[in-house]
């Protein structure tokens, strides 16, 4: 996904990159959130 990304920034336009940067991060922000949620879930189902 990684590499997959740095090619893709690689070739296209600067505004272009930051619209796919922005997703990029977003998208990691909501794995951590779920990530996070799911972990919280746990711990309260455990008490």
């Amino acid at each position: 996904m990684k590499k997959y990304f740095a090619y893709h920034v690689e070739n296209s336009s600067p505004a272009f990159q930051v619209k796919e940067f922005i997703l990029y991060k977003m998208s990691e922000l909501i794995n951590i959130i779920i990530v996070f949620a799911l972990f919280f879930s746990i711990f309260n189902l455990g008490k």
